[in-house]
């Protein structure tokens, strides 16, 4: 989601179409203990706000401003660009760090913490790995694996494939792909700065 739209929903037949109650513009989503995140949010679509998040745990109905329903991010000055949930964990990558956010309840609600002080370049990179974590492309170009607790960079043969081949420049159109059956994570990226296809695959073995 680059913020173009508004966050949209499938009936179940025919196209989709936006979410009821006017829900702002937003550059990640999430939804985690029933309530639907939007993180890096927009009013009308122009100007965002990068560190803020918005939820709402009637989505679909209601997402008029009041206290107690957003969060802002700034354990550092970076944008949100990844939401993702890890078992009972709101996990945040923003371009600078990642954040893990806890549901605690009460009025409190929730509780944020900077895990890591390296951000994602590639937002569609982070991908859910099992229960082992999740692996993203960071802003070091290096990949990492994350459970919400550590955050620790694959093997060396792992990165040393990767900064051989790929194009830097175009480090954050990178994609990654999990084929659960066969426990890989497979990283898709550019390996020229003139092609933006992604020819380029690198494949991990997450389990082995």
């Amino acid at each position: 989601n680059e913020g173009s739209d508004r966050p949209r929903k499938y009936t179940g037949s025919g196209n989709t179409t936006v979410l009821g109650g006017t829900p702002p513009f937003c550059k990640a989503i999430a939804g985690y203990v029933g309530f639907l995140f939007l993180g890096n949010t927009s009013t009308a679509g122009v100007t965002f706000t990068p560190l803020q998040i918005q939820y709402s745990d009637d989505h679909d109905v209601d997402w008029t401003l009041c206290d107690g329903n957003t969060l802002t991010l700034d354990e550092s000055p970076g944008d949100i660009r990844v939401l993702r949930v890890y078992n009972r964990l709101l996990l945040a990558g923003k371009s600078d760090a990642v954040i893990v956010i806890r549901w605690t309840g009460g009025q409190t609600r929730f509780v944020q913490e900077k895990i890591f002080d390296k951000g994602v370049i590639a937002p569609l990179s982070w991908q859910a790995c099992g229960e082992v974590g999740h692996i993203f492309l960071g802003s070091d170009i290096n990949l990492y694996i994350t459970n919400g607790t550590q955050t620790k960079p694959l093997p060396f043969n792992v990165q040393k494939e990767l900064q051989e081949t790929m194009s830097i420049t175009n480090a954050g159109i990178s994609v990654g792909v999990v084929d659960d059956d066969q426990t890989t994570y497979h990283l898709f990226y550019s390996t020229s700065t003139t092609d933006t296809w992604l020819r380029g695959r690198l494949s991990y073995n997450y389990q082995s």
